[in-house]
């Protein structure tokens, strides 16, 4: 039989099994992919429920909030504490995702925000104002002093960016124009800026830090109890806070 005549033949045929074959292929990879997402579910849920088990058996520890800058409900239930630097950029990472939750969770959550600047004489800021060395410094003061005029999140969003998108250098001259930009009073600014009440609140920030053992920044802790690296995935603080919300129902 001519080869063409034979394929118009039995054309319906194979186009008959070509869709039979495609149906199966599809119900298979929607199987699987269905089953993918299942495990990926069941492996969070695991996840959660460990990092829960973990979190309860953490001690709280309490740690001074007296003058620290604060954003969220007073009375949440969820309440993150961060130690950060600014010229760490997992510290920018960190902040960022903890103020969405705030804002996605506006009764829930709340952070207070310490400062522990990780280079630097911080004892001695006048002596490094416009020293690389002390940048860490300068920025915890000058973002302190935003704190009074209720513009910390403006000014630490200007700080962060310039230092690690613009690569600025954050001394006193830079930080005193960013300042500018964040719309604080100069004159308030500079008082506070310079008084030794900044600077003693700056040294007793880090030297806190140091008592509680706190060696790197980020360090987080929800509720006094410390988030370890394993507990600090994004999905996995959400789930915690969560948990705290209904827990503290």
């Amino acid at each position: 039989m001519n080869l063409k005549v034979y394929f118009k033949k039995e054309f319906i045929y194979i186009l008959f099994a070509v869709l039979i074959l495609g149906i199966s292929t599809l119900g298979i990879g929607t199987g699987a992919k269905v089953m993918a997402q299942k495990k990926d579910s069941s492996t969070y849920t695991e996840r959660l429920k460990n990092a829960i088990k973990q979190y309860e058996t953490r001690g709280s520890l309490q740690i001074n909030t007296s003058n620290t800058p604060f954003m969220g409900y007073s009375n949440a239930p969820a309440h993150f504490t961060v130690f950060f630097d600014y010229t760490c950029p997992h510290c920018r990472d960190e902040i960022s995702f903890l103020e969405k939750l705030v804002k996605k969770y506006p009764k829930g959550v709340a952070i207070t925000f310490k400062f522990m600047p990780l280079n630097g004489d911080c004892g001695s800021i006048e002596k490094g104002r416009d020293d690389p060395s002390a940048e860490a410094c300068i920025a915890a003061a000058a973002a302190y002093c935003a704190n009074k005029q209720n513009r910390f999140m403006e000014l630490t969003k200007l700080l962060f960016n310039s230092y690690h998108d613009k690569n600025m250098a954050l001394s006193q001259n830079n930080v005193f124009e960013l300042a500018k930009k964040a719309k604080l009073n100069m004159v308030n600014f500079d008082l506070c800026f310079s008084s030794e009440e900044t600077k003693d609140f700056i040294k007793g920030e880090y030297n806190e830090s140091e008592k509680l053992g706190i060696g790197s920044a980020p360090t987080v802790y929800l509720n006094g109890r410390l988030l370890t690296a394993s507990l600090r995935r994004n999905d996995i603080i959400e789930g915690l806070v969560k948990y705290c919300i209904e827990k503290g129902k």
